[in-house]
């Protein structure tokens, strides 16, 4: 089936693909009843992570992520100036209040910026 399908596409394999992925933005928040403006289709990982740190991070935030991750999270975060600090996976944190709790960061003004 996916060896079929290749070679129906071969001729069209020099053609670069369509930037925004509208088309399959489309079909994606049809199938999921969601706003086009809510799916961002990334060129893998490292430029998806990128997309989000460029739209959410600030200069001077503090980026917390899992001590065991992408790389691109703490190149996206020094890009856009923030800091990076990495947490043991075993700590789960799913509030503003635990994450004070927790002693991560010396800020006790947090604003969490959820991006999933």
């Amino acid at each position: 089936m996916a060896v079929t399908a290749i070679k129906e596409e071969l001729e069209n394999i020099n053609l670069y693909s369509e930037g925004s992925s509208r088309l399959l933005r489309e079909k994606v928040t049809q199938k999921l009843n969601l706003g086009k403006e809510t799916i961002i289709i990334g060129n893998g990982e490292d430029d998806s992570i990128d997309l989000i740190g460029t739209a959410f991070i600030d200069d001077g935030d503090e980026v917390i992520t899992g001590e065991i991750t992408f790389p691109a999270y703490e190149t996206t975060t020094k890009i856009m100036g923030g800091t990076l600090i990495p947490v043991k996976l075993k700590e789960q944190v799913s509030s503003k209040e635990e994450l004070v709790a927790c002693n991560f960061t010396d800020k006790k003004d947090i604003e969490l910026k959820e991006t999933i």
